[in-house]
């Protein structure tokens, strides 16, 4: 008669084997750090905690213009003026969304013609990446003094430079008031 002791023998061995025991070192810690502040401001005159939606216009361009890769024309000013601010904070910058409608090169992509983008500025005429907020740091926002501050942005028609089609240029983003 066979023994089946050496197959279970064998069987329970391999099933240890498969078993982690749990052996490691830490590599290193990540700490994460943050703050929590009590600071809204009135936005353009809407007050703190209502949804501002201002509008602006950029003046019309031609195709001439913009018929060169990363040309651009149009500059227009985008003003963000925060009152009745309360609260600890001294800075404040225009955080801008990055959705569906921005380029891989942060640019927002225009719903009417073709190929004519439009590229948003912070205070130091810096282009300002919408996927990755480059340029638009809380350093790069505004001061705020008196409970006022001033968000000094602009924007302009920015072209691929090819296959331009003249048509009205209309783009949205969202934007989130970051304080510090």
């Amino acid at each position: 008669m066979k023994s089946i002791f050496p197959a279970l023998a064998i069987a329970a061995g391999g099933l240890l084997g498969c078993a982690s025991f749990g052996a490691y070192a830490a590599d290193g810690a990540i700490n994460v750090s943050g703050s929590l502040v009590d600071t809204t401001c009135s936005i353009n005159g809407i007050a703190a905690g209502t949804q501002a939606n201002p509008s602006f216009s950029l003046p019309p361009a031609t195709l001439g213009a913009l018929k060169s890769a990363g040309a651009v024309a149009g500059l227009t000013p985008v003003t963000l003026q925060l009152s009745n601010c309360g609260g600890v904070a001294t800075r404040a910058v225009a955080s801008f969304d990055a959705g569906a409608w921005v380029t891989a090169n942060g640019t927002l992509i225009n719903r009417e013609a073709s190929n004519i983008f439009v590229q948003l500025l912070n205070a130091k005429m810096q282009p300002i990446n919408v996927k990755t907020n480059a340029n638009n740091q809380i350093a790069d926002g505004a001061a705020i003094t008196g409970g006022t501050a001033t968000l000094q942005y602009y924007a302009q028609y920015y072209s691929n430079g090819s296959n331009l089609v003249p048509g009205a240029v209309t783009v949205t983003t969202q934007f989130t008031m970051q304080y510090q």
